[in-house]
């Protein structure tokens, strides 16, 4: 006779088969339990592990204590980890030293509870004593912190978080082997049709803790990651070199959490627009009771001013960034040029691009598969997407490593389109004073437009542009107005605008040709106007 309590191979979905007849024991309820927890379990997996929702860790303003938010989540086995009231750990029994890491997980847990009797069992000593057992167990998740380790790190605490992240993330990239550009192995050497290992950790990471001089410091986004990628598409991503979305995202929001709290800690909180002006309003008003008390006034406004806007990543301790991202700016407090190239110094390189707001956070995503941005200011090169925002100045600008084709020429989503119009006009000088004075572009097709695509930061007239030559006349002088939407394109907009006329004759080499620039920061892109005389031919 069968054991009704045997079990198939582990793993294996098996359930009750009922017969009428049956008797019905605890080991035939344990095969019902066991088939529905089996088959949850392996959808779970189907689904990948991570963070579903909740889970939010907070360090207390002691730093000796952090609370988990309750949540949901799915470890490697596609068990839910089911926290439903806030768990809090004391951190105070913890003896942390110099450059100590800690790791917060929620791992799986199962409490009995509940007390039922036992009256007998068949075949048993019916004078045996009936023994209360428990008849529940209640599946949740527990709140855990243990000792991790990243590699040798600097301890310092400026950068130590910093590089704590880059760290991680190098250490997971390696970890899933990826073939493009792991190794010299040949990729025909591959074996294209094993699928990748699926990891099946039994806890998942919810906030990593860096033990510093002040005390604990709280990391969200160097270790948590959210259940947005089933495992097959990111063991496949992983194994070609790409970046999946759910490690993308953990590095975007890693920076800009770092970077929010480095800037909070970095200025006084009332080193805003309003003290500054404030400041100088009373230095004014006491100028002519005491010079002393207006240029105490005047250097608190300033000081004021300079921890607000002379911070650099570097000095706030930020060594590496995502491949893209966002930064903050400030209305009112200088261009947005100026604000941006401040905050990386001498880092990187920077280029410029106004856009659509709609198009950053396409290009942002397009760039997540890119190395990350080390700012060493050792080549790093970094494209600043402004977005256009009307009459108001933005908020925000969004950046990506710069990524040029092997060929030296910028790929076809890094280049500057130009709109040009030809107009042919009366009076030359009346048109371009009236245009300048009120800019309002000529309607087409009344005026003829083309689009001329330049490299980013490119200014000679590029080779092959057919629509160009259509336009090329033995008689000069032709004027161009060029228009463009920020003030630190100005230089790059007038070289544009010299040598598009310059195939239209009129000007020889030694003659600069007759241009005006304007800033008009309604437009997208740049505009050049190219103007002529009637009847010029």
């Amino acid at each position: 006779m069968t054991d009704p309590g045997s079990r198939p191979e582990r793993g294996s979905l098996a359930r009750l088969h009922p017969i009428d007849g049956m008797l019905l024991r605890s080991t035939h309820l344990d095969r019902i339990q066991g088939y529905a927890a089996s088959l949850s379990t392996a959808l779970g997996r189907a689904g990948g592990h991570g963070v579903v929702s909740g889970y939010r860790v907070r360090l207390d303003p002691g730093r000796a204590a952090i609370t988990v938010d309750p949540g949901l989540a799915v470890n490697g086995d596609g068990r839910p980890l089911l926290l439903e009231t806030t768990a809090t750990v004391d951190l105070s029994g913890l003896s942390p030293g110099p450059g100590d890491l800690r790791l917060v997980v929620a791992t799986y847990a199962e409490v009995p509870f509940g007390q039922e009797e036992v009256y007998g069992e068949l075949c048993g000593d019916p004078s045996a004593a009936p023994a209360p057992q428990h008849a529940y167990v209640s599946e949740s998740a527990r709140v855990e912190v243990r000792p991790v380790s990243v590699g040798s790190v600097d301890t310092a605490d400026l950068t130590r978080r910093s590089q704590v992240a880059d760290a991680w993330f190098e250490r997971e990239r390696q970890e899933a082997h990826p073939w493009i550009g792991a190794d010299a192995t040949p990729l025909t050497a591959r074996d294209w049709a094993d699928p990748p290992a699926e990891p099946r950790p039994a806890e998942v990471a919810l906030a990593l803790l860096l033990w510093t001089s002040k005390g604990w410091v709280l990391d969200t986004w160097t270790v948590r990651r959210e259940r947005v990628d089933p495992p097959a598409r990111r063991g496949w991503e992983s194994r070609l070199g790409l970046r999946p979305w759910s490690v993308f995202l953990a590095q975007l929001l890693q920076f800009e959490d770092m970077l929010a709290d480095a800037l909070d800690h970095a200025a006084p909180r009332d080193a805003t627009d309003e003290y500054v002006l404030g400041r100088l309003r009373t230095a004014r008003s006491r100028l002519r009771r005491g010079r002393s008390a207006s240029l105490r006034d005047v250097n608190e406004a300033m000081d004021a001013l300079q921890a607000v806007q002379a911070t650099q990543l570097r000095d706030l301790g930020i060594a590496e960034l995502p491949p893209a991202g966002f930064l903050p700016v400030v209305p009112c407090r200088g261009s947005v040029e100026q604000q941006v190239t401040r905050l990386f110094g001498d880092s990187a390189t920077l280029r410029f691009r106004r856009c659509p707001a709609d198009a950053v956070p396409e290009a942002v995503e397009e760039a997540r598969h890119r190395d990350r941005i080390a700012l060493s200011g050792a080549g790093a090169v970094v494209e600043i997407l402004v977005p256009h925002a009307g009459e108001s100045e933005p908020s925000w600008v969004g950046f990506r490593r710069w990524a040029e084709c092997t060929s030296g020429e910028p790929s076809c989503s890094h280049s500057d389109v130009v709109d040009v119009y030809l107009c042919t006009v009366d009076d030359v000088s009346e048109f371009v004073s009236t245009f300048l004075a009120a800019p309002e572009l000529p309607p087409t097709p009344s005026a003829t437009l083309r689009e001329v695509t330049y490299p980013p930061g490119g200014w000679a007239l590029p080779e092959g542009q057919e629509e160009i030559e259509s336009w090329r006349s033995p008689a000069g002088g032709m004027t161009a107005v060029a228009l463009t939407p920020s003030a630190g394109r100005l230089p790059l907009v007038a070289g544009r605008a010299v040598m598009l006329l310059h195939p239209f004759g009129g000007a020889s080499a030694a003659t600069v040709p007759e241009y005006r620039t304007r800033v008009w920061n309604e437009l997208d892109h740049d505009v050049i106007v190219l103007v002529k005389p009637t009847g010029l031919s």
